[in-house]
């Protein structure tokens, strides 16, 4: 019965520390997934921040910020640009029209540098 105590004594042992290292695991989850929350959080201030700025002084930024100043006046112009394309498509439509015999397809790498370009 000695052998048969220690087994069990053993299996006792080692499932008590097979639950504190699932909880370990679980508080260390959770407290990543707060650190994730606050992070977010952090984030969407930035994102606003930098709303914030461009809206005040997207006409005369600050040298660090002129790049990106001016890469969102150039992605705003070409989502105009774009959505009047989708416009005029539409109206076409509606018109029975073709748009063009030869339609442009803008593929994610060609927006990228549309919207980065200096000048539209």
């Amino acid at each position: 019965m000695d052998i048969i105590e220690k087994i069990g004594d053993t299996i006792t042992e080692k499932g008590k520390v097979a639950a504190d290292k699932a909880k370990e695991l679980a508080a260390i989850a959770n407290l990543k997934s707060q650190i994730s929350t606050c992070e977010e959080v952090m984030k969407k201030n930035y994102l606003e921040i930098g709303k914030i700025y461009f809206e005040q002084y997207s006409d005369m930024p600050e040298p660090p910020f002129e790049k990106q100043c001016e890469t969102i006046k150039n992605s705003q112009r070409a989502i105009a640009d774009l959505q009047e394309k989708i416009d005029k498509i539409k109206r076409n439509d509606e018109n029975k029209n073709r748009v063009d015999s030869n339609p442009v397809f803008i593929y994610n790498t060609d927006i990228t540098m549309l919207c980065e370009r200096v000048n539209i």
